[in-house]
């Protein structure tokens, strides 16, 4: 199984073809998962936010292909630790990823689930660390 053309496949789908209807239920869904993310949110430019996580994207994406990290991912997990999303929140943040894809993708597959993991969980790793 070709773990990155899976995500490819799905994120082409999901995120260039669909962006704002999958952004918008993905934060839905992520802070209904928590008091404290709703009160996190409470005060936050939702649009600004939904461009902000397209940009986190991309930054996930390329710390999977290069294995390094540079000074705007770092920039990313410090403002994030300083937000207080704990390391446990990550975990939160990608299940809810996966739930606002099988929501907005009819065409989503388990498969293209696992992908998502596999390709975004090397960058949420490193960006856990900022949280110890």
């Amino acid at each position: 199984m070709n773990f990155k053309q899976l995500f490819t496949e799905s994120y082409e789908r999901a995120v260039l073809g669909n962006q704002e209807p999958f952004f918008a239920e993905f934060y839905a869904i992520f802070i209904s998962k928590s008091l404290d993310l709703k009160h996190m949110f409470a005060q936050t430019n939702m649009r600004k936010q939904r461009q902000s996580l397209a940009t986190s994207l991309t930054l996930l994406v390329w710390f999977a292909e290069e294995h390094k990290s540079d000074a705007q991912l770092e920039q990313l997990a410090k403002q994030h630790a300083g937000f207080g999303l704990t390391a446990e929140l990550y975990d939160v943040w990608m299940d809810a990823l996966i739930e606002a894809l099988k929501k907005t993708d009819t065409q989503h597959t388990k498969e293209e689930s696992l992908a998502w993991r596999i390709i975004l969980s090397p960058g949420i790793t490193f960006m856990k660390q900022f949280n110890l």
